[in-house]
């Protein structure tokens, strides 16, 4: 895989959900495995942290409750709005609710 700093954040927090992780061991792990320096991986995890995204106890690294808990209320909301905006396109006949000639309508149901 190519090195973006992106994909460095996107597999760090994809690797801690299954749990707190040795900082030294993730290092290494996604050094090998987008071909990035270890110098990377640490940045992103320290911006991670001062970002409160992740925390670091006796040098390993979990996901924050605080930032669980500010995903689960954005994904929460989506979900709100998304389950409305298909009930009244159920409720209407809207066949595609986002779409009018062929050109998106601001989100508007029409």
């Amino acid at each position: 895989m190519k090195y973006k700093k992106g994909n460095i954040n996107e597999i760090i927090l994809e690797k801690l959900q299954n749990g707190p992780i040795y900082i030294p061991t993730l290092v290494e792990s996604i050094s090998r495995e987008i071909v990035c320096s270890a110098k990377s991986v640490y940045n992103v995890c320290n911006k991670l942290k001062k970002d409160e995204t992740i925390i670091v106890h006796n040098k390993y690294a979990s996901l924050s409750l605080i930032w669980i808990a500010k995903c689960k209320s954005k994904i929460e909301q989506a979900e709100k709005v998304y389950t409305n905006i298909y009930i009244l396109s159920q409720t209407f006949n809207i066949k595609k609710p986002f779409i009018k000639n062929g050109s998106r309508t601001n989100n508007k149901i029409v």
